[in-house]
């Protein structure tokens, strides 16, 4: 049978999607919801049992692919998801994130007003409070500095994609002039001859040069 349905006892069917949905994975409670008659003990026999069936771990190991590869789809980020991101960053404004309040405690809760989209487009957010002027002249002045992430990158991002730009590169030879390619393609047979033949000359040359010089044998007496 496929793995990809059900399995053809209904109750064994019932046992797998049981034990699938639970969290704690404990076979013998899944068996039990089931087989409500059993025993602790029978219900762990039988739970091991239905390990051991072709079908029922097939159809197992193939639910708990289905699950792991949800998982990962529902966690990375689709392809018009990106391009959503970055559009946020391209559109980013300061106008967008005007921050207000007293305290700090009231700056972080004007925050939570702002739109996802505006608010995904901040960098950083320094709140800073300190006093100008000395004895009755003395005040309390506060200072919120709110800086967004650049939108350079992400525009030239959406601009690739959308074919908007296009790189050029340009190769210069010699004093920025030309590059000049010598075309040996048309040598004639005389040519491709002598130039063998120096190749060749000039290998042998090297070889007798790396050979050591014989040496004369002593004479006795």
């Amino acid at each position: 049978m496929s793995a990809g349905n059900p399995l053809q006892n209904a109750k064994h069917e019932a046992v797998l999607q049981a034990y699938i949905a639970d969290r704690q994975r404990v076979g013998f409670r899944a068996y039990l919801s089931v087989y409500p008659q059993s025993s602790d003990a029978a219900a762990k026999t039988g739970f091991s049992r239905l390990l051991k069936n072709a079908d029922f771990a097939g159809r197992l190991q193939h639910l708990d692919a289905e699950i792991t590869a949800r998982v990962v789809d529902d966690s990375v980020m689709s392809a018009r998801e990106v391009l959503q991101e970055l559009s946020k960053l391209g559109r980013s404004s300061i106008k967008n994130v005007i921050v207000g309040g007293d305290t700090s405690a009231d700056v972080v809760e004007s925050l939570q007003d702002i739109p996802d989209e505006h608010a995904a487009t901040i960098k950083s957010l320094t709140v800073e409070t300190f006093v100008t002027g000395t004895g009755d002249d003395a005040r309390e002045v506060k200072r919120v500095k709110v800086e967004l992430h650049d939108k350079r990158g992400p525009l030239r991002d959406l601009a690739q994609h959308h074919k908007l730009l296009t790189e050029k590169h340009e190769h210069t030879g010699k004093d920025e002039g030309p590059i000049q390619v010598e075309d040996k393609t048309d040598m004639s047979e005389l040519e491709v001859a002598r130039r063998i033949a120096f190749a060749l000359e000039r290998g042998a040359r090297s070889a007798a040069a790396a050979k050591p010089a014989p040496t004369k044998p002593k004479k006795k007496g």
